[in-house]
């Protein structure tokens, strides 16, 4: 057998950069110097890239309502299985709030500490890594959100290489946080509204629904924070959308739009091309329409299916869509245009947020002591 020294550096790179995490996380004590490459950023960037490719955003966090805890989901085959029961390994954060996530990347919030100071934690589920960070304008930000989950958004800044967390007041402001200078920046924005919904993070921009109205149903216009100046800019949706409510999620690595509340159907969008430097074009594609029918035979109410949300689209271009208040999900299939088996998720879950892209990556805290 060729020994792994013989191997040029980017042939192995090429290699190792494919497999998941948890092979790899194995493989650092085969040799140092394969240790030395799976740790170095340079082939983390390499690893996400690889993992972009080949559609492996099958990772979703779930809020376990048999065991009040969240969990670490995976779909495959059609099948959503349990990854893990309990994110983090320390007791300390076990009760945190899951907030968003990105690039791999879940932001939490520690409500439950037996001190009064709150505090945010970052999370690699993939590597266990995680670090936590305060906020001066915490109170602020208790006093504007409508819920837990709104006002916030976690994004990967290309042009940095920094994580950054944002906080959308009321009145057009809004709040940044470096993770890579461990500091705050607050900004006015001409925008004005309520953002109701946690934000959806897509290729460097993390994306809201803002409406004028102080309601989870009112129409709204999607809003999205640009990392390259730190301004948060409007963004069109789809023409034939005026006065529709909507709602936004990841697709394999798209901006997802999808109505809510017409009728019995569900009109799903996907922005493609989009880019957001040197007046990049963004176009919306309709992806389906999917009908559902809210009215099944008397004796079989199991066959009752509500699709709230599309949580994946498979590389055949069907969508698995999620009913939260039953716990259970099905695969909607565009060829026959109806929705397959509806299946019941493990430990009684309900998936909270978009998919989660496969990472080694995990900021680093640059602290002044």
């Amino acid at each position: 057998m060729k020994n792994q020294h013989d191997f040029p550096y980017d042939v192995l790179e090429n290699i190792l950069s494919r497999l998941p995490v948890k092979s790899l996380l194995r493989l650092k004590t085969v040799c140092k110097s394969w240790n030395a490459m799976i740790k170095d950023p340079g082939f983390a960037g390499t690893h996400s890239k690889q993992s972009k490719l080949s559609n492996s955003q099958r990772f979703f966090v779930g809020y376990s309502c048999g065991e009040k805890t969240y969990s670490w989901m995976k779909f495959k085959g059609h099948e959503f299985y349990m990854e893990s029961v309990g994110l983090f390994q320390s007791e300390e954060y076990k009760y945190a709030y899951y907030l968003c996530g990105c690039e791999g990347i879940l932001l939490f919030e520690d409500i439950y500490r037996e001190t009064r100071e709150r505090k945010f934690v970052l999370l690699n589920p993939f590597t266990r890594n995680y670090s936590t960070f305060s906020c001066p304008f915490y109170d602020e930000i208790l006093d504007n959100r409508i819920c837990f989950c709104g006002w916030y958004g976690l994004c990967f800044d290309k042009y940095e290489d920094d994580y950054k967390f944002v906080a959308v007041l009321r009145g057009g402001r809004y709040l940044v946080y470096s993770v890579k200078n461990d500091s705050w920046i607050e900004r006015q924005s001409e925008l004005r509204g309520y953002v109701c919904f946690r934000g959806t993070y897509v290729n460097g921009v993390v994306y809201w629904i803002m409406s004028d109205c102080l309601s989870f149903f009112s129409p709204g216009e999607i809003v999205y924070f640009d990392p390259k100046d730190d301004l948060l800019k409007q963004l069109r949706g789809p023409e034939d959308l005026k006065n529709v409510n909507f709602e936004l999620t990841n697709l394999r690595g798209n901006l997802c739009l999808y109505t809510i509340h017409e009728k019995s159907v569900i009109r799903i969008f996907l922005l493609k091309e989009h880019e957001h430097e040197h007046g990049g074009r963004k176009r919306w594609m309709k992806l389906m329409t999917a009908d559902y029918n809210l009215e099944p035979p008397e004796d079989d109410l199991s066959k009752l299916f509500l699709p709230c949300r599309p949580l994946y689209l498979t590389s055949e271009n069907e969508v698995v869509f999620q009913n939260p208040w039953s716990m259970t999900y099905a695969v909607y299939r565009p060829e026959k245009q109806k929705f397959g088996e509806i299946k019941k998720l493990p430990f009684d879950t309900v998936m909270i947020g978009s998919s989660c892209l496969e990472s080694l990556h995990f900021p680093a805290i640059r602290r002044e002591w």
